[in-house]
């Protein structure tokens, strides 16, 4: 597996109507595959700042992309730092895309199929806040920690299965039904992530794969996030507006999610 792929991957594996009162709070997530060798091997580092009726989820590293959520409109707004160039997605399409990609799961492998119609095993042990998703094919394990309240907790949780599914529009990537099925699962049960163990049981001769996401949360945002956020709002001006398939370099999604929206 190639880095982009990896990477294209870890942020599947892991990241709307109105929020009213919204608690400004950051997330820095760093993702790891476990199986590659004696040593953990970092893939992706993230991090998630929410501010207002925003969040800004900025991949840290060599990709340099933002995702901006609008959580009152619906809207996603992504930049490529690189290039300087952004592009914008409604909401609707984005689930548009989604069924159809759940739709064309039907006719792909045994991983890919259930990735878009799950059945997990579930097990929670609420002394010690662990999660368990289990399955044949794949199974999450997750280290969990309280969220400080509900409202916060549903705010991260929207985030969550918004981002999961914009994630989904990277080549490689699969479904995503089995990581909003754990994102269900976590905000049923009113915690958030420490960690996440992923593991797949890909056909043979190919060893299972095994990634490890490690989250940090803090319930307040510090000067140095608060000038990202700054500068993040100038980029969503200055930066040249493309179109999505443009903005991704790919050719597959663009039917869909080009659409205006409804």
């Amino acid at each position: 597996m190639d880095r982009h792929a990896a990477v294209v991957l870890a942020a599947v594996v892991l990241c709307f109507g109105g929020v009213a009162q919204a608690a400004d709070f950051r997330v820095e997530t760093q993702v790891f595959d476990d199986g590659a060798s004696d040593e953990p091997r970092l893939l992706a580092e993230n991090l998630t700042l929410l501010s207002g009726q925003y969040i800004y989820d900025y991949l840290l590293g060599d990709a340099l992309e933002t995702c901006v959520l609008d959580t009152r409109s619906g809207r996603f707004v992504l930049l490529d730092s690189q290039r300087e160039v952004r592009t914008a997605v409604d909401r609707n399409n984005l689930l548009k895309f989604v069924a159809a990609m759940n739709i064309s799961a039907k006719k792909a492998g045994p991983i890919y199929r259930f990735a878009a119609d799950p059945s997990f095993r579930e097990t929670y042990d609420e002394a010690t806040a662990r999660l368990t998703l289990a399955n044949r094919l794949m199974t999450y394990e997750v280290r969990g920690m309280e969220m400080p309240d509900a409202h916060t907790a549903g705010q991260y949780t929207e985030f969550l299965d918004w981002y999961t599914r914009i994630s989904a529009t990277h080549a490689g990537a699969l479904p995503p039904q089995a990581r909003l099925e754990l994102n269900r699962c976590l905000f049923q049960h009113g915690i958030a992530p420490r960690e996440v163990r992923l593991r797949i049981n890909r056909p043979d001769p190919q060893p299972p794969l095994a990634l490890r996401s490690v989250h940090k949360f803090a319930w307040r945002l510090t000067p140095d996030d608060r000038r990202r956020i700054e500068r993040t709002k100038t980029a969503m001006i200055d930066f040249t507006e493309v179109a999505f398939s443009e903005f991704r370099q790919l050719d597959l999604v663009a039917e869909v999610l080009a659409e205006p929206p409804r």
